[in-house]
């Protein structure tokens, strides 16, 4: 399988119907311009292989083709890029399970609902393979750098004015303190070994206006990178686990 994930993926938007044949129910999904009956194994679930997701033949009036011994007549769908189908993001090399209250429709990305988009878990790939003498460290002290200047700006009381003049906008953040966490930690059950960031500004009020959680790894020489994110604050609860939830819903195919 092709590990490279594609930056812009095609969704697959997965729609069940019911269909008269054998008795059984089967469901549809679209891809491109293209509607595809599919396969599923005697739990429901779509069947979905390297070579892509399982489709079942039909004829012009939409009857299912069988071969003589009374099986399906099927062939493979390619998968170009990232879908969504039974409850659960699939990627070239990654998964995520969708959880309850949250949508997946594209990009690699699950949202929190009725949060306009703004809270969300994502996973990318961020660098396919650093330079001569590079490595994550040496990415993550530049990352840092710039993290400290933003922590410093956020302190400084004649800095952020100066930066409210430029960008009126800022002006609600004035009195707030931004804080980096730097950390290790080993995700999922494969113990994926990972450097964790988590961002947090908090108002003058004591409300938090913005969380980022990090995670970044290397494999095969590439850069990954799981992200928790509640931009302005929207669908922030800090009663929710966000490395809980890795370790029991997301799976890296090496």
């Amino acid at each position: 399988m092709d590990k490279k994930i594609i930056a812009v993926a095609l969704v697959l938007v997965l729609m069940v119907t019911a269909f008269v044949g054998c008795g059984q129910k089967y469901k549809t999904t679209k891809v491109g311009d293209g509607e595809y009956l599919l396969q599923t194994d005697r739990e429901g679930n779509t069947i979905i292989r390297e070579e892509g997701i399982v489709a079942v033949v039909t004829d012009r009036e939409g009857e299912i083709l069988t071969y003589q011994n009374g099986e399906n007549q099927t062939y493979y769908v390619p998968i170009p890029g990232s879908l969504v189908i039974d409850g659960v993001v699939r990627g070239d090399n990654f998964k995520l399970n969708i959880l309850d209250g949250w949508t997946s429709t594209d990009h690699n990305k699950i949202i929190k609902d009725k949060t306009n988009n703004n809270c969300y878990i994502q996973f990318s790939k961020i660098i396919n393979e650093f330079e001569k003498d590079e490595n994550l460290g040496t990415y993550l002290e530049e990352v840092d750098k710039q993290n400290e200047k933003i922590a410093e700006a956020f302190s400084n009381e004649e800095t952020m004015n100066n930066l409210i003049k430029d960008n009126p906008d800022i002006a609600a953040l004035k009195g707030s303190k931004y804080t980096i966490e730097k950390s290790d930690t080993v995700l999922t059950k494969d113990s994926i070994h990972c450097q964790v960031r988590v961002h947090k500004i908090v108002d003058k009020e004591g409300k938090v206006v913005h969380y980022i959680e990090n995670y970044y790894f290397v494999s095969d020489k590439s850069v990954y990178k799981l992200d928790f994110a509640c931009v302005g604050g929207e669908g922030y609860d800090e009663t929710f686990n966000f490395k809980a939830y890795a370790n029991e819903n997301f799976t890296f195919v090496k």
